[in-house]
């Protein structure tokens, strides 16, 4: 799949939706997506994970399909893959197919946005899916770790928000929630569809136009709380038996639109973390041997954004590891980065964004999140171009305006108390 023949076009549905086509030229398949404002920030207060549950009922059974199993055979039997991702701010659904499978999906994919139907027995035997997937996540500190630290980050804001919620929460949400939930933010008005293959933007925006219907329009459930308006919460412990801590080191950072320092602040991800190279993994693994691996990750949204560092490491390393990073990170801020250094990790960089975009599903992010949010919509060859063009300055200035004391939240779970952590950026 090459990079640098990808033809983006963008049009006005008759249903008040947009479309975005992104064209590549002789793919073999085709991705059809819909992506909604509709993530964990919207939940109701006291019904915390009603956008992730919701997402599990959403073209689970419908008007045609009345029979989960046989929605999902006549999927699968044409090779269709279907799937859906809830995040915080957003919720989109996806289907994978050959090219020559795409219209029939699509009329499969349409006819699940306009006549899903929930049931109480569906309702009730998906409401203890989710209680046990919840239950899964927060077990497990590798994964609990991301939830936390965003907790932390954006404490007091709807960002802040349980994302799968508690027991009580979700048992709280009732069906007449669900159809409040989907009235308001499922209104065709509010999609926006992202279609990835080869094929004209006029045929599947007619295709679309004529399956998707113009309805009532949707309002918000409830006004989200911005995060500016919260300080994060500087240190969140999570306390669990053991003497491995799992540690991240959290900066809030820029909305989607912001998309000049969106590229600076991915640099400074893998500048700082994720391959062997990077400051924290010298530092932290190599030199030092306090962690197996330090990994970054990264989220935009309509208001806001977060930059996180993870890693692991045993009670007694965890002060001097936090001493390190925060050395690095002042470093980052205070010199620029030497030209050779500066060169050697823009072409890891760029090599990664390559490597990892051969992925279908990772192109759809690509397009996706920023579709929806008011981002700008770059090819990956453009966006290739535009990390060439950064400069040191430009990286340091960047780093010195969002890694910050007043930005950071350090989240860590594991057998220790807030008065043992010392640190100061």
């Amino acid at each position: 799949m090459k990079h640098s023949n990808h033809k983006i076009e963008k049009i006005n549905l008759t249903s008040g939706a947009k479309l975005v086509n992104i064209i590549v030229p002789d793919l073999p398949f085709s991705i059809i997506s819909a992506w909604f404002n509709a993530g964990s920030r919207f939940d109701p207060k006291g019904k915390e994970g009603l956008a992730h549950f919701f997402e599990h009922l959403l073209m689970t059974k419908t008007k045609k399909f009345k029979d989960r199993m046989k929605r999902l055979e006549s999927l699968e039997s044409n090779g269709i893959s279907y799937n859906a991702f809830t995040s915080r701010q957003a919720c989109h659904y996806y289907q994978f197919q050959m090219a020559e499978k795409t219209y029939d999906s699509l009329e499969i994919f349409l006819e699940g946005l306009n006549a899903s139907v929930i049931d109480e027995k569906m309702f009730e035997s998906e409401k203890e899916i989710i209680i046990d997937e919840a239950s899964r996540s927060n077990e497990s500190p590798e994964s609990r770790i991301w939830f936390l630290g965003t907790e932390a980050l954006f404490q007091g804001s709807s960002l802040g928000q349980n994302f799968f919620g508690t027991e009580k929460s979700i048992k709280a949400i009732s069906i007449g929630d669900m159809i409040e939930f989907k009235n308001k933010f499922y209104s065709p008005e509010k999609a926006v569809f992202v279609f990835i293959g080869n094929e004209p933007t006029k045929k599947i925006a007619g295709f679309i136009n004529s399956g998707y219907k113009k309805g009532k329009k949707g309002e918000y459930l409830r006004e989200i709380t911005s995060e500016k308006a919260y300080k994060p919460e500087r240190l969140k412990v999570e306390k669990r038996k053991g003497d491995r801590l799992t540690i991240s080191i959290n900066f809030k950072t820029v909305p989607m639109a912001d998309h000049k320092e969106i590229i600076a602040l991915d640099f400074i991800a893998s500048y700082l973390a994720d391959h062997w190279i990077s400051r924290l993994n010298q530092k932290l693994r190599i030199e030092n041997n306090y962690t197996y691996w330090v990994e970054s990750g990264s989220d935009n949204f309509s208001d806001s954004g977060y930059l996180s560092f993870i890693y692991t490491s045993d009670k007694n390393k965890l002060n001097p590891s936090l001493d390190i990073a925060f050395d690095e990170i002042d470093i980052l801020k205070n010199k620029n980065i030497p030209k050779s250094l500066f060169q050697s990790h823009k072409n890891y960089h760029k090599a990664n964004i390559s490597r990892r975009l051969h992925d279908p599903f990772a192109l759809l992010w690509w397009y996706g999140d920023p579709a929806l949010l008011g981002g700008e919509l770059i090819s990956p060859s453009e966006y290739l171009k535009k990390i060439d063009e950064l400069s040191a300055d430009e990286i340091r200035m960047v780093a010195k305006k969002y890694l910050t004391e007043e930005n950071v939240s350090v989240a860590i779970i594991g057998n220790m108390s807030k008065d043992e952590v010392k640190f100061k950026l």
